[in-house]
């Protein structure tokens, strides 16, 4: 049994994460895939880790969010609908990205 970690790049948008699926499905001893977040997906893109980074520093600071918020459900729409994800399930990823809003910053343990 294995599993495969993949991230950054290999996740940057549907055609890489299509090969990604190829990767895990051509080995069947492939059991888990671990993911994280999308790369940039063209030379100027941003990481999606460094766009959480970026909104969690302006988020402490009490800077306004919603133009990362909307450029992090972005990277996500465009593979969503590229693998006809249904609108309901964006708009859930869509909803969790804006509920960091209203995240308590202070004294929450998931946050330093």
């Amino acid at each position: 049994m294995k599993a495969a970690k993949f991230g950054g790049s290999s996740l940057a948008d549907a055609t890489q994460l299509r090969k990604v699926v190829e990767i895990i499905k051509a080995d069947d001893t492939r059991r888990f895939a671990v993911v994280s977040a999308p790369g940039k997906r063209f030379a100027t893109d941003k990481k999606v880790t460094d766009l959480l980074v970026e909104l969690y520093h302006k988020r402490n600071k009490n800077e306004p969010i919603d133009s990362l918020i909307t450029e992090i459900f972005e990277h996500y729409q465009e593979i969503g609908q590229s693998f006809q994800i249904e609108e309901e399930v964006l708009q859930q990823i869509y909803q969790s990205l804006l509920d960091l809003k209203d995240l308590a910053m202070e004294d929450n343990p998931h946050v330093f």
